[in-house]
């Protein structure tokens, strides 16, 4: 366990999660990164779009997925709509 409560799910290259990326650095926020393309095949975590965003064990946007094959969110939030959701 890292202790870092934001956790931004992504796959390499993924155009969205540079978006949600700089969002997060632009606001001084801390998180993890977690690279969907190279953890373990039978991870959880490959179950959501690119990017998802968790805020400990809430949802914050992104959604699950039912295969393992890497899939896109779509309607990323600006980055005052980014720190209002990380604030709720």
């Amino acid at each position: 366990m890292t202790g870092i409560e934001i956790k931004l799910i992504s796959f390499q290259h993924c155009p969205n999660a540079a978006v949600v990326r700089s969002h997060l650095i632009s606001m001084n926020i801390i998180f993890e990164e977690i690279k969907q393309d190279v953890i373990p095949e039978h991870s959880g975590l490959r179950l959501y779009s690119s990017p998802t965003l968790f805020k400990g064990d809430k949802l914050i946007f992104g959604c699950e997925v039912h295969n393992d094959s890497l899939s896109c969110t779509f309607g990323i939030p600006t980055r005052v709509e980014l720190q209002k959701m990380l604030t709720e």
